[in-house]
This record gives C-alpha cells, sequence and structure tokens, in this order.
C-alpha cells in the first residue's frame, strides 16, 4: 500500500470507530495552529469528513424541523429553513451538538470568528 491509501484507511478506521463529529472547539483549535504546523493527510480528510458531517446532519434536521414547523410533511414540497429550525435542530441533536449554544449568536459569522485558547 502506498502512504495515501493508509491514509485512506487510516481515516476510515477513525471515522468507523467513533462514527461521530469532531467538536467544534477542537476543529477550532486544530484550524488556529495551522500558520504554525503542518498536517498529516489524515487529519485533514479527517477535519473535512467532520465538518462535512456537522453540516449535513445540521441540514437534515433543520429542513425536518422546517417541515413540521410549516406543516409540509410532503418531502415534494419546499420548505423556507429559519433560524429558528436551525437552533431547534441542534437542541434536539443532544450531545453531539452540545458545544453550539442555543441562541441565534451560534448562526452569526462572529461565533465562527471568535478567539478559542
Amino acid at each position: 500500500m502506498d502512504q495515501k491509501e493508509l491514509d485512506e484507511v487510516a481515516v476510515s478506521q477513525q471515522e468507523n470507530e467513533f462514527d461521530e463529529l469532531l467538536p467544534y472547539s477542537k476543529i477550532a483549535k486544530i484550524l488556529k495552529l495551522v500558520t504554525d504546523k503542518k498536517f498529516t493527510k489524515t487529519s485533514v480528510k479527517l477535519i473535512q469528513s467532520s465538518t462535512t458531517k456537522f453540516i449535513k446532519e445540521i441540514s437534515e434536521l433543520s429542513e425536518k424541523q422546517s417541515r413540521i414547523r410549516s406543516k409540509k410533511l410532503d418531502k415534494d414540497q419546499a420548505v423556507i429553513i429559519q433560524k429558528e429550525d436551525v437552533i431547534s435542530a441542534i437542541q434536539k441533536g443532544g450531545k453531539k451538538f452540545s458545544f453550539a449554544n442555543f441562541s441565534t449568536e451560534f448562526l452569526e459569522d462572529r461565533f465562527w470568528n471568535m478567539e478559542i485558547s
């Protein structure tokens, strides 16, 4: 196996072993250090995978909340996802989204740009 295949196997094993997202705080700390250190391909792929999964899960839960709120349960009907749908989705997500506070602050740019020590 070459290094690329080894990296992919390592990422796959880690994803399957934990099958959960990296918490936002850990992702933020890692990204803050990006200018100081070089990352392995495995680390970068894990960060990308965790971020993608987080966005996908939030999107799916937010759409579900929007359908409940608007009473449009038919998947063929379009819905508009509002901030309260995202907040509700995060609240119902339980421990896996515990890093997010449950206010609209989470949805503002400044929340994602804040300093992490």
